[in-house]
């Protein structure tokens, strides 16, 4: 991505941390920060836009003391104890097993 579409898309990040700080909602949210499931499955760390928001929305919630669940540790885990995937063969959306260990990551942090 060019450098002018990574700057709006930090500052649309930023303002919708300023938003959730604005209405008072620090302290009553979790966020579900998904992985880049691609480099759990090849085992490396790319530099891509996903990677790049994601660690943004992560320095983010850490700045702004926002609870999150990094489902990376979860589903890295996960997979490397079990070897399958966490998305239908034809849509990249989360399948049972990627909504069943977001859920017990969320019923774990209440």
């Amino acid at each position: 991505k060019s450098a002018q579409i990574i700057r709006a898309s930090h500052e649309i990040i930023s303002k919708f941390f300023t938003e959730i700080t604005n209405l008072g909602l620090e302290n009553k949210i979790t966020l579900v920060m998904d992985a880049d499931r691609q480099d759990i499955y090849q085992n490396k760390s790319s530099e891509s836009y996903f990677n790049n928001m994601r660690g943004f929305m992560i320095e983010m919630a850490t700045k702004k003391n926002i609870s999150f669940i990094d489902m990376n540790v979860i589903f890295s885990n996960d997979y490397d104890k079990y070897n399958k995937k966490f998305e239908f063969p034809n849509d990249p959306h989360w399948n049972e097993r990627g909504h069943k260990l977001a859920a017990k990551a969320i019923l774990n942090k209440l």
